[in-house]
């Protein structure tokens, strides 16, 4: 199994049960409070605008902290 992958699963695990509780208790917003000041409310159009934008994150993140040698 790829290291990364246990980083990214670890990563998401963090991020669903630790950061997300941590953040709304001191009063940042969330990346779904981001998206939604972004794009307003949910129609069909936010939502593919809301997930291009959040594949191009990804990308961008995956390219910058995991590049193959």
């Amino acid at each position: 199994m790829n290291k990364y992958f246990l980083f990214r699963i670890a990563g998401l695990l963090i991020g669903l049960f630790i950061l997300l509780p941590i953040l709304n208790w001191i009063g940042l917003p969330t990346y779904e409070n981001l998206l939604i000041r972004l794009f307003g409310e949910a129609n069909g159009l936010n939502i593919t605008l809301a997930l291009l934008f959040s594949i191009v994150v990804i990308f961008i993140i995956d390219r910058i902290f995991f590049k193959k040698s």
